[in-house]
This record gives structure tokens, sequence and C-alpha cells, in this order.
């Protein structure tokens, strides 16, 4: 590219990135039930296909992608998730951008792992000392495909973030905070919980220890 710069030409330097590519993959899938194996009868059979697009842009890699199951008497779109890896934006880099259907952990005691429907963003600050996550989004129920409609998105919703201090030395801390709210949220949950969190990291061996507070009890792991 060039550009006018008074009555002079100048360079302002080009950039070459490779073409996206797409994907596609499928999978059969049954389900038997009986009480031997010799009584087994097959109840179902799914056919599972993936198929999406990834590659590089100005702002950071790009996918996309979405999840079909074919049933007895339909077709479903169960998955689909779209987002920005090692991204780009004005002075901050290194972000991750995640929308739709996407799985996450803060920690064993506040977000064990959880699979949602909403937004997340992830990125490092203070040249990598700092790490932090954001995270908004709708609970999901567990992934069974037997039958359709049971990967419905539940009326339970979450909200949250996560501060790592030093995510790549030895010794990490960390602060976690979740929200939840929502009329099919299970009344056994707290609403609100907190925790801290120190690692110890060495060779071959690793300790870690969380102190949590959720609405009126305090526990550790």
């Amino acid at each position: 590219k060039r550009g006018v710069q008074g009555d002079e030409w100048t360079s302002l330097g080009e950039v070459h990135m490779s073409p996206f590519k797409f994907y596609y993959n499928n999978s059969w899938g049954a389900y038997y039930q009986g009480t031997s194996l010799d009584d087994l009868k097959r109840d179902s059979m799914t056919f599972t296909q993936w198929i999406g697009t990834y590659g590089d842009t100005p702002y950071g890699k790009f996918d996309a992608g979405g999840g079909f199951y074919k049933y007895k008497e339909s077709t479903e779109l169960i998955n689909k998730t779209f987002g920005i890896t090692h991204g780009r934006f004005g002075p901050i880099e290194d972000v991750n951008l995640r929308v739709y259907d996407l799985w996450k952990k803060f920690s064993d005691l506040t977000l064990p792992g959880r699979s949602v429907r909403g937004i997340m963003v992830e990125s490092y600050l203070f040249d990598r000392n700092l790490q932090y996550a954001y995270l908004t989004a709708k609970d999901r129920a567990s992934f069974i495909y037997y039958a359709p409609g049971l990967t419905d998105v539940k009326k339970t919703y979450i909200e949250g973030g996560r501060i790592v201090l030093f995510p790549e030395k030895e010794n990490q801390f960390a602060l976690n905070y979740l929200h939840g709210w929502g009329t099919d949220r299970p009344s056994f949950l707290k609403d609100t919980v907190y925790s801290v969190e120190a690692k110890r990291t060495i060779p071959g061996f690793e300790s870690s220890y969380e102190y949590v507070h959720d609405d009126n009890q305090y526990g550790q792991h």
C-alpha cells in the first residue's frame, strides 16, 4: 500500500495473511439398552457433523463453527461458537474473545468447569504479570444427544471474573468471583461466591490452596 504525504508518495507497508481454511468432519453414534451383552438392543442412532472455518485477521486468529446432530426425524444445530484468539485491539494484545457456546473454568470452588452460552473475554496485562477473565452467560443442559431437545438453554445465568497474578511464574495468586441467578437455578447453590487461590509449582510437583466465602459460609480446599 502507498499513501500521499504532501507532494510525495510514501510506503505504508503491506501485511500478508494466509487464506481462511474450512473444515468438516462427521461421525456416527449409537445407543444400546439391555440387561446383558447378549440382550442389547439398539435404541437410537445419531449422525454428528461439524463444520467451520478459521484464519488470520488484522485483529487476531478468527474461528467459527457449528455442530449438527441428525436424529430419526430431524437435524438440529446444537453447538455454535465463534471468537478471536490472540487478538489485538489497539494497545491491548493477546486477547481471547469467545461468543455463544463455550466451556470455562475459574477454580474448583467457584466455577469448576461449565458449558454455557454467552460471552467470555480474557487477556494479559502489565507484561503478562496479570491475567484477567470475564464471563456472562446462560447455563446449558448436559450434552446428551440420544434424543432431541435435551441441550436447551436453562433459565439460569452466571456472571463472574477471575484475576491471576504472575500467571506464568512458579508462585501464582488468584481472585475469583461468581454470581448466579434465574428461575431454573438449583436451590442448593449459593447466589454469590468469592475465593482466593495460591499455587506453587516446581518440576514434578504442584501444590495449591483455595479459601472461599459464599453468602454466609466459609470453606477451603
